[in-house]
């Protein structure tokens, strides 16, 4: 059983507990994803969420994100559930969302509230893709995380290996 963490950031889920109006002795636990910034997470009292559930339908709904790998594989993201909820409702940790989980999570959100989604493309470059777009004027590609170590298939050539870049 995973424990609490002190920090809570976003990108992670956790189980929660929902304060309940009908029958205040039967608490409603539901898994949800933090998407609340971290400067929000570390100076709040408050935190905001999505639902995460395990009754996948409706998969086409540009709410709706389906996450099929990692800690929280087999659930959905219900993103126009979004809550705010103190921070001791969160009681237990699950483990963190994978980011480009969490950047199909944020594309849900912002259909959820009507907003328009940031002007960013994630892209995974091999060296060689990534040599033509440093040449386009105006357009600098950025790693996403300096840190990542696990290469994957280039997003354009699809033949060699590469990192994640911000376009």
């Amino acid at each position: 059983m995973n424990q609490p963490k002190k920090e809570m950031l976003r990108g992670e889920a956790w189980m929660a507990q929902f304060p309940v109006t009908e029958n205040p002795n039967t608490p409603v636990r539901r898994p949800v994803v933090i998407i609340q910034n971290n400067k929000g997470n570390y100076y709040a009292g408050k935190v905001i969420v999505v639902i995460l559930t395990s009754h996948i339908k409706k998969e086409n709904q540009p709410t709706h994100v389906v996450i099929e790998s990692g800690v929280s594989m087999g659930l959905m993201v219900l993103a126009e559930e979004i809550h705010t909820l103190e921070k001791w409702r969160l009681y237990q940790y699950i483990g963190t969302i994978d980011p480009v989980v969490m950047d199909q999570i944020d594309q849900a959100v912002c259909s959820s509230l009507g907003l328009t989604p940031p002007d960013r493309v994630r892209q995974c470059l091999c060296g060689r893709c990534l040599q033509n777009f440093m040449s386009v004027p105006g357009k600098r590609p950025k790693r996403v995380n300096r840190y990542q170590t696990e290469m994957f298939e280039c997003d354009y050539c699809h033949m060699r290996p590469g990192y994640d870049y911000w376009l």
